[in-house]
């Protein structure tokens, strides 16, 4: 191979990385590969500027193919390392610290008629793509300046059956790892209905068990159990279900889950509860009181006919989990009147003098003949 530019030779031959990183077996993408390449290549080009005494924008010997490969390779690897490695940040509407946590409810109804993928029946998938855009607005990151994100889904087994082993619950991604949108993207496309049919759970018919969905990410260190402890750093629960919980709380002594409770729990512990109640019937009045039990403010809670909604609630529930910053006031005018100035009075004029009087002249006398 001939290089054009003899510099580039050694970073071209660095950039042939194998793709199998520590005999792990795992692959690396090939548009990772890419940027590194061009990344390499540019950091040489880069670094012979500087070593060398001549211009980098003219070319050396007339070669003008040369200067342009070399600001294509340059802004190439710019473009690719920003996409594929840190994040821009400055088009985020919430720039600011945050421990997010989206409880998914993942029962029977959630999918309508089995059909999975297809929008207007598929809640997880309606679900999933409602996250990701409202994760889209959101500075993640892991210093307290930034927002983390966790994502857990809740259903269990009946209760009749096997209580108290009836909840179901999965960590879709924790708390503490849910710090850059291409971890959290990656783990919201991950995400499955908890129906046996998915091959990756043992359900049948999973069904709603809210209570204990809520005190679950309460207490697990997955959840809320490693939010920050900064008082000033808020922690905010969303909640998406589609019906009335299956907990019998009432019943046969068992440990209490009420729905309500739990989530009184939620916001004595100084977590924000959202709740968001899919296709419930008005004239079913326990699950309609069941699910305003959730919030302290109706305000926070939000009632859609199905999931295909979802998408109409993204810039809402973006700026309710991150409010932005209330605008100053303007400073408060002085209205006390001032006193109207007197009018300068105008100098008094020194009066005209009057006219010294010529002396009457005495009459020349008659001589004596």
């Amino acid at each position: 191979l001939k290089y054009a530019n003899p510099r580039l030779k050694p970073f071209a031959a660095e950039a042939g990385i194998r793709n199998r990183i520590c005999g792990g077996g795992t692959m690396v993408s090939s548009n990772f590969a890419v940027a590194f390449t061009v990344a390499s290549l540019s950091t040489a080009w880069a670094a012979t500027c500087r070593s060398s005494s001549r211009s980098c924008t003219l070319a050396e010997e007339g070669d003008l193919s040369e200067v342009h490969a070399d600001k294509l390779l340059q802004s190439k690897a710019g473009t690719l390392v920003q996409q594929l490695g840190e994040e821009d940040f400055s088009k985020k509407r919430c720039k600011k610290a945050l421990d997010l946590v989206f409880l998914v409810d993942s029962s029977g109804s959630v999918v309508k008629d089995g059909k999975i993928g297809q929008a207007g029946y598929d809640g997880i998938m309606e679900t999933a793509n409602f996250i990701k855009d409202v994760v889209k607005d959101l500075t993640l990151g892991t210093d307290n300046k930034s927002t983390r994100i966790g994502i857990g889904q809740f259903s269990g087994r009946k209760w009749e059956d096997t209580y108290p082993n009836h909840v179901y619950n999965t960590v879709e991604i924790a708390l503490s790892k849910g710090t850059s949108e291409g971890e959290v993207t990656k783990a919201i496309e991950a995400m499955t209905w908890h129906h046996k049919s998915q091959g990756k759970h043992n359900l049948s018919d999973p069904e709603t068990y809210t209570g204990e969905g809520i005190n679950w990410v309460l207490n697990d260190k997955s959840m809320f159990g490693s939010a920050r402890k900064e008082k000033e750093i808020p922690k905010v629960l969303v909640i998406v279900t589609d019906g009335e919980s299956n907990s019998k709380w009432e019943e046969k002594g068992t440990k209490e889950y009420s729905p309500g409770k739990e989530a009184k729990k939620a916001r004595d512990q100084n977590i924000n509860v959202i709740a968001v109640g899919i296709g419930f019937d008005e004239k079913n009045t326990g699950a309609i009181k069941e699910l305003e039990s959730l919030v302290d403010d109706k305000k926070k809670l939000y009632k859609l006919k199905d999931y295909s909604e979802l998408n109409k609630l993204v810039d809402t529930i973006t700026t309710e989990t991150c409010p932005p910053k209330p605008t100053p006031a303007p400073p408060l005018r002085d209205l006390t009147p001032r006193p109207t100035p007197l009018p300068t009075p105008e100098p008094t004029p020194s009066p005209t003098p009057l006219p010294t009087p010529k002396p009457t002249p005495l009459p020349t006398p008659v001589p004596t003949p």
